[in-house]
């Protein structure tokens, strides 16, 4: 799948109804890319609908190959593991988003102010 394609299902799979459409649509258009990474920075951990929300992802996820979205243009890196990805962008002074390249797990992490982080796991199709 592509990296705009795993995003996208990623999004709908995740991100609560009221702001969902409107965070594809950033994410879908390269005009309106910066404004889906400038999420990254704060927003983006509280547009997760709490359904998804997990207290860590499981050790399949951390070595299955990833992709990270980071402001100011970092838009779908490819990394050999999520991992990976996750180790390279630690220490960022912003945010950033990590998934997987199936779109199955992700994660958000947010350094600005706090260190905050969300761990995301998207349900089995047809699961309630």
């Amino acid at each position: 799948m592509e990296i705009e394609a795993t995003l996208q299902e990623f999004l709908r799979s995740t991100v609560a109804k009221s702001r969902r459409d409107r965070l594809i649509e950033f994410a879908s258009k390269p005009k309106t890319r910066p404004k889906f990474l400038d999420l990254m920075y704060h927003d983006m951990g509280s547009l997760f609908d709490s359904s998804v929300t997990v207290e860590a992802l499981p050790e399949e996820a951390w070595s299955q190959p990833g992709l990270a979205f980071a402001p100011p243009a970092t838009f779908g890196a490819p990394y050999p593991t999520l991992r990976d990805a996750f180790d390279a962008h630690a220490n960022d002074d912003t945010g950033c988003l990590i998934i997987t390249l199936n779109g199955e797990f992700g994660a958000w992490f947010d350094h600005t102010y706090v260190d905050t982080c969300a761990f995301v796991r998207v349900p089995a199709r047809g699961a309630a």
